[in-house]
């Protein structure tokens, strides 16, 4: 099984592909993935020109609307912000890469997100108090003018320094769906129990359909023919990893007898993408077929899907009930 060019994984420090959903190799999430928070992200100054030029394209692989040009001249010439309205696990996944390309980069509250109020309290309260002292003393027209310049004060400063800067990335990308976390969660809690062998099956099965998946999201006439993101065939490999993470997670506690068969499932599962890959990449090289050709292969790869998946997803069913009797 081969995947995408990979990119470095903040927590297993191996690799993760740049646009997959999460490393195969830890399951922590892709950097692409961002949710709403209090906080963004400022990377400082990058004055090297080759650090600044792999720095912008990391980014642009997370982030593919980020324009190259802009990125390098801000990145050039002083801090930036590059994305503010995120939570701070989001911010964390990239300031991690960040940091490992020796890049300085820091996660700060969001100023946006205070409230106008809160940014009258600031520093110019330190002029407002005396200026009004000073015109209840003076009093008349004068003291009038001496209060309302000190009133002024405050706004006038968080006008001047609290103006939200515009990040590099004015919209907050995808947001990871309730069920790809749990996925994640699961993936990175099934490859630390794996033995390394069995781990290393999950992880190549895993990065194929990745991989596949990857290519069904581009323009290509074969992504297109095959049905691209919504298609049939994009939702049985999805289908394909989950079922393998559920085997995967039974593996472990399970006795020998059992352990055989969940490996033969594994397996299963493993060969069923290989042959997905291989097909999938036969339509890629050799030119659209016709349609009514086409449209029979990949009725005959996604029922393949369907019927193995099914095969393998009832033994489970029933070894999760013998185990629940046994803990009864």
């Amino acid at each position: 099984m081969s995947g995408a060019p990979l990119m470095p994984c903040s927590t297993c420090k191996t690799g993760a592909g740049a646009s997959y959903p999460f490393c195969p190799e830890c399951g922590k999430l892709s950097p692409s993935f961002v949710s709403k928070g209090p906080f963004a992200l400022e990377i400082e100054e990058v004055p090297g020109e080759k650090l600044r030029a792999e720095l912008v394209s990391l980014i642009r692989s997370w982030f593919p609307t980020v324009d190259v040009l802009e990125a390098t001249n801000r990145l050039k010439s002083g801090p930036t912000l590059l994305l503010r309205g995120i939570d701070e696990e989001s911010a964390a996944r990239i300031l991690d890469i960040v940091k490992a390309m020796k890049a300085p980069g820091k996660l700060v509250r969001d100023d946006a997100g205070r409230g106008r109020f809160k940014r009258l309290w600031n520093p110019g309260l330190i002029v407002t108090a005396p200026a009004l002292l000073l015109a209840l003393i003076v009093g008349g027209i004068i003291g009038i003018v001496v209060a309302v310049a000190g009133l002024a004060v405050p706004p006038a400063w968080a006008y001047l320094t609290g103006t939200p800067r515009s990040p590099l990335i004015s919209v907050v990308p995808r947001e990871p769906e309730e069920d790809l976390v749990r996925l994640s969660s699961e993936y990175s809690a099934a490859m630390n129990r794996l033995s390394e062998q069995d781990g290393k099956i999950l992880q190549d099965l895993t990065t194929a359909v990745f991989d596949v998946q990857q290519r069904l999201q581009s323009d290509s006439l074969a992504s297109v023919a095959a049905g691209s993101q919504t298609g049939r065939l994009f939702g049985g490999l999805s289908d394909a990893v989950r079922t393998a993470v559920e085997i995967a997670r039974q593996i472990p506690s399970a006795d020998e007898e059992e352990k055989s068969a969940l490996r033969g499932d594994l397996r299963s599962v493993s060969g069923l993408v290989d042959k997905t890959d291989d097909w999938f990449r036969s339509i890629e090289g050799q030119g659209i077929k016709q349609p009514q050709e086409l449209s029979e292969d990949l009725q005959e790869i996604t029922a393949s899907i369907d019927r193995i998946l099914g095969d393998v997803r009832s033994p489970l069913a029933e070894q999760g009930r013998r185990r629940d009797r046994t803990l009864e």
